[in-house]
């Protein structure tokens, strides 16, 4: 019930600092957290079309995949800064926004096979908890 008040009440926008917003405001994060293609290996930005980088093909890094919401650059440097470095834990919510895949058309208004393109890749799971849900259908 209180997180529930917390995000009713008005708040100002992390980088544009407009009220009343969400603390990331979608103008803000279409425009700086656009979903670009990345390698699927160390996150590196990549072409269109590409899944992999050149490195990680040629030289495996030790790792299986690295995912990355958005380029350690402005404004989410200074952002990611404060949380980690300055006490500000509040920032956590704002930041698990950015790791939404797509956003879609609204689908009340989609035939069938339009709904199921437009849904394609659009979710994703954490990480951690994809052994869980490995294979079983959801809802």
């Amino acid at each position: 019930m209180f997180r529930g008040l917390l995000d009713a009440l008005p708040s100002q926008c992390l980088v544009c600092h407009a009220w009343p917003r969400q603390s990331l405001c979608k103008d803000c994060v279409s425009h700086f957290a656009p979903p670009l293609p990345r390698c699927r290996t160390c996150a590196l930005l990549l072409p269109p079309g590409v899944r992999q980088c050149g490195d990680c093909i040629s030289t495996a890094p030790p790792l299986d995949a690295c995912l990355a919401a958005v380029s350690y650059a402005y404004p989410w440097s200074h952002l990611i800064q404060g949380y980690k470095f300055h006490a500000q834990p509040g920032r956590a919510g704002a930041f698990a926004l950015l790791l939404r895949i797509k956003d879609t058309p609204t689908q009340s208004s989609l035939k069938r096979s339009e709904r199921l393109q437009a849904l394609k890749h659009a979710f994703a799971v954490e990480p951690l908890l994809a052994p869980q849900v490995r294979g079983k259908r959801l809802v």
